[in-house]
């Protein structure tokens, strides 16, 4: 988990990762899962997500490039997966922040 937070703008390779920690690819999300209460992909999702949210309320960067150093990829999936998790836009967020 912290690896990952560190690292949001990379992809995760869950093979990798379990070779890494010395487990069968199916047993790290089942540990995962019993720890969070998520899987690892929702679970990172929310961290990616939570990390743009970070940067919209902190700096003057594009969407673009929130979307890149978020691990989003690009602004079209920031704008779904902001929208799907908090119900609003990474503009209509950032414009609400700005004006508090």
């Amino acid at each position: 988990m912290v690896w990952a937070r560190t690292y949001l703008d990379e992809p995760v390779d869950l093979d990798g990762r379990a070779r890494t920690v010395r487990m069968s690819r199916p047993h790290p999300p089942r540990r995962f899962r019993d720890r969070t209460g998520t899987s690892p992909q929702r679970w990172l999702l929310q961290q990616r997500v939570d990390h743009a949210r970070l940067l919209l309320e902190s700096t003057d960067d594009t969407i673009d490039r929130i979307a890149a150093d978020s691990g989003l990829g690009t602004a079209v999936n920031l704008r779904h997966h902001f929208h799907r998790l908090l119900g609003t836009t990474p503009a209509a967020h950032r414009a609400l922040f700005r004006s508090a």
